[in-house]
């Protein structure tokens, strides 16, 4: 996609009548340090975009469309005819994130403090009860549960409150610790971080959907790669589990926001693993 390319779709997509409201909406000459004039020049592809006016743009630039920049940037600037299917522009496809709003602050980032670690005992029932399991993070992603929802749960119920992880009240279940952190190797000892691993990967047959595809995603590689590469696929999926995480957002009131879970699992074999 050229420069212009990008322009256009802002537009189209913001529901801009013309040139004039796009330009206002990415601030004008006040932010973008350009006349009308100019910023339709590079509109209308009769001129590139400097680094200094796509850094100033990219400021201003909605979130969704700021990868897109990138890569309409670079294809722009390069004095080449077709980069479509270059290495740099294959690079970026790969490797840039969808953009994160600048003002949003996730569930993590602001809570930081009020984080609660699970406990041996409570990992311990959920990793060898799907039914524990499924109720702890319902309770957890929709803080209460109705009565009548509990009935042929009772055992459950019980020993989650018994474990202090939720609580019985008049209208329901409720949670009792808010943002629920799971021990690894980075904050745990290595007991804990084993448990943690265990309880993480229950995750996966208590949770996946063997009908239907359209929600969830599965991807699987078995192979053999590089020493080298192995660090860089390491942090590909650390990087993709803190881009989830930057989405995370408290469930207030009318809010869509709708529960999405992720496992990233990925190692180096040895011989004895086989």
């Amino acid at each position: 996609m050229r420069f212009p390319d990008l322009l256009d779709t802002v537009m189209s997509e913001s529901n801009l009548k013309n040139a004039a409201q796009l330009f206002e909406l990415l601030g004008g000459e006040a932010k973008l340090k350009c006349t009308k004039r100019s910023f339709d020049l590079i509109r209308t592809g009769e001129r590139n975009p400097t680094p200094a006016f796509f850094h100033r743009l990219f400021a201003e630039l909605p979130h969704p469309f700021r990868k897109m920049a990138i890569e309409s940037f670079f294809e722009s600037s390069l004095e080449t005819a077709n980069l479509t299917d270059s290495a740099l522009m294959k690079f970026l496809d790969q490797n840039l994130s969808p953009g994160v709003p600048d003002e949003h602050e996730s569930v993590w980032d602001k809570n930081e403090d009020k984080l609660y670690f699970l406990q041996p005992q409570q990992m311990e029932y959920m990793i060898g009860n799907h039914s524990a399991l499924r109720l702890f993070i319902r309770t957890l992603l929709y803080e209460k549960i109705p009565n009548h929802e509990l009935l042929p749960l009772q055992e459950e119920v019980k020993h989650l409150n018994r474990l202090g992880l939720t609580q019985l009240g008049r209208e329901g279940l409720y949670l009792l610790h808010n943002i629920v952190k799971v021990p690894s190797h980075k904050n745990s000892s290595k007991r804990m971080a084993e448990l943690g691993m265990k309880y993480i990967l229950e995750h996966i047959p208590a949770f996946v959907d063997y009908s239907d595809t359209k929600k969830q995603v599965i991807s699987y590689a078995m192979q053999k790669v590089k020493p080298e590469h192995v660090e860089m696929i390491n942090k590909a999926v650390n990087t993709m589990n803190k881009w989830i995480q930057d989405l995370a957002v408290m469930d207030e009131g009318d809010s869509q926001a709708v529960p999405y879970f992720f496992v990233g699992l990925g190692g180096v074999l040895g011989e004895k693993d086989f």
